[in-house]
């Protein structure tokens, strides 16, 4: 978590109570407060590429081929209520570089469905709000990987207003 999403989240805690939470509204983003002065890092659009080249056909390939810049940058998640399981023997994987304007989650657990899948999160500063996507890799690699822009099941969790979710006590179904 970044030292930004962890004093969102004591702000977060300390200004309302857990019912009160669960019906605050959306609020927009501060595009004030998310200027940078320099480019990203690593962006999906280079994740992209690699994937049109076939450099990567896999989670592991992805997470080979990430800038070491980027990877040193990462939290271990034992309990989730994500669609990328976690437990503390396989715990759930968030990269999220330098300055977590462009986030990757893996799952660990390779008896798993979702270790052959890689979500992202975007802030992008055109669209004032994140991108999520979902990259699914072919467990025999007959396949091409396959990208999902901004999938449904997403919305489920973060919301309309799709935007990561810093509260780790957040209820389950609450977005």
């Amino acid at each position: 978590m970044t030292v930004i999403g962890l004093v969102s989240c004591l702000s977060m805690t300390a200004l309302a109570s857990l019912s009160e939470r669960k019906h605050m509204p959306d609020r927009p983003i501060n595009t004030a407060s998310t200027r940078f002065e320099s480019p990203a890092l690593l962006g999906f659009e280079q994740i992209q590429s690699w994937l049109d080249a076939g450099l990567v056909t896999s989670a592991d390939e992805l997470l080979e081929i990430l800038p070491y810049q980027y990877r040193r940058f990462y939290t271990l998640v034992y309990q989730s209520h994500s669609l990328q399981p976690a437990t503390p023997r396989f715990p759930r994987i968030v990269l999220y570089g330098p300055d977590a304007r462009f986030i990757l989650t893996f799952s660990e657990d390779p008896s798993n469905s979702a270790y052959h899948t890689v979500e992202s999160l975007e802030l992008s500063p055109d669209q004032m709000g994140f991108i999520f996507r979902e990259v699914r890799f072919d467990s025999s690699k007959a396949h091409s990987p396959v990208v999902e822009y901004q999938p449904e099941v997403c919305k489920s969790c973060h919301g309309n207003q799709s935007r990561p979710i810093w509260d780790a006590r957040r209820p389950r179904g609450n977005g």
